[in-house]
């Protein structure tokens, strides 16, 4: 019965599609100096509306290096 279940998951296995992966760099998006939605479908993803983007180079001070209480 062991030998039954394991060649069953072997065979499911071996039809399986193999994984793959992606790296995603945003750098195609379009240059925008204020905040833009991720457009769908980007890189293959239904993006929602709460991920937003803007173009560092437009935003000189970074608000990490400021200093001050």
């Amino acid at each position: 019965m062991r030998k039954l279940v394991f060649l069953a998951s072997f065979a499911g296995l071996s039809l399986a599609d193999p994984a793959s992966a992606r790296l995603i760099t945003f750098d195609d998006l379009p240059d925008n100096s204020v905040y833009q939605g991720i457009p769908n479908p980007y890189a293959g993803f239904d993006w929602s509306p709460h991920f937003w983007y803007l173009d560092a180079a437009d935003y000189p001070i970074l608000l990490a290096t400021r200093t001050g209480s």
